[in-house]
């Protein structure tokens, strides 16, 4: 088994390292319907081409909702969608209080519930987070994309680890054992759908992109195992949670595969060639995203409406992408490829 290469892991984590973007599971009047537009490939999710709402849509939800609250304060909907904006703010101590005060006035709805679990994952208290996500359950047990309980797996684990400080995890957010990567594509607990959606409502778990580079590997689908570990490493070490070790040896173990079979084959690759292609490849879907967030801020600026009268409505992915101009991703091989020879290059001239 090869040895992850201890500067190539620095180098890795040095260029990956605080360029993922927020993003949440929450629950609002609109969620819902704008998350269903998002229909991109599976290694388009795992690079980040993801469309989320940015800063400048979650200040307009407050004025919005702001004004629906004036005419109607009992408004239920205008109540969660102004508490989510705060969230998205990171004005944690302001959603808590407006959520948990919506709580009281209507007790027993699934919104409310889910966003108390997402904010309190955010401010990093994961016991609470997991009781107002299982409650949540009781009242729509499939959950917030159908996701079930792989979001309280989630918080359970997240609880667990962050109870166990300095010790690393063995086990996946699923039960599963590091040690035996195989079993994921035996275990009912695995659900390729689910990993999918869960990466789409949380990007910020890295152990999902590690179960996912797990499943995709047991399928044969090595490019795309190699890209899940490299998505997970590259995310902020915010806790001691993330399984560094684990992941650098997944990366580790196919470049080995790879490096071997270019030798075999007499073909030019490299590792740090691999991940340097990479790199540019996930700054290019951040680009993208900084993008999208600049044909949003556009729309809401300009105070587009939507529908009849004045009423302004807040934009959804697909009207957003229709004012953007980026062209479609461009995905390279990362693993070693044949090349063609002398006389092809020079046909291909002509």
């Amino acid at each position: 088994m090869k040895k992850p290469n201890p500067v190539l892991s620095a180098v890795v984590l040095a260029v990956f390292a605080g360029q993922s973007v927020a993003n949440a599971c929450v629950n609002t009047s609109y969620s819902h319907a704008h998350e269903k537009q998002i229909t991109g490939d599976l290694v388009e999710i795992i690079m980040g081409r993801i469309p989320s709402h940015g800063q400048t849509f979650y200040e307009a939800e407050l004025v919005r909702t702001e004004g629906v609250l004036r005419e109607k304060p009992a408004d239920y909907d205008a109540r969660v969608d102004h508490a989510v904006a705060l969230l998205k703010l990171k004005r944690y101590e302001r959603a808590e209080a407006e959520l948990l005060k919506i709580a009281t006035d209507v007790p027993g709805r699934y919104k409310t519930h889910a966003n108390l679990g997402v904010l309190y994952k955010k401010m990093g208290r994961f016991a609470e987070a997991a009781e107002h996500t299982r409650e949540g359950l009781k009242i729509k047990p499939e959950g917030h994309l159908g996701l079930g309980d792989y979001y309280l797996k989630m918080l359970s684990w997240r609880y667990e680890n962050a109870s166990t400080p300095g010790v690393a995890p063995t086990k996946n957010f699923l039960g599963l054992d590091y040690s035996k990567p195989e079993l994921v594509a035996t275990s009912p607990e695995v659900d390729d759908e689910y990993l999918r959606t869960m990466i789409i409502a949380d990007r910020h778990f890295a152990d999902a992109y590690l179960v996912l580079g797990d499943y995709q590997q047991s399928l044969g689908e090595t490019e795309l195992a190699y890209r899940c570990y490299l998505a997970a490493l590259r995310l902020p070490q915010e806790t001691e949670e993330t399984p560094i070790a684990v992941i650098e040896q997944r990366i580790a173990d196919i470049e080995s595969v790879w490096e071997k079979k270019a030798r075999k084959s007499r073909w030019k690759w490299s590792s740090s060639s691999a991940r340097t292609k990479a790199k540019l490849q996930f700054a290019a879907d951040e680009k993208w995203l900084e993008q999208f967030h600049r044909a949003e801020k556009r729309i809401v600026t300009l105070g587009r409406v939507s529908g009849t009268g004045q009423t302004y409505l807040p934009p959804d992915f697909d009207q957003i992408q229709a004012e953007m101009s980026a062209p479609k991703a461009t995905y390279w091989e990362l693993g070693p490829v044949k090349q063609p020879g002398f006389l092809k290059k020079l046909l291909n001239w002509f």
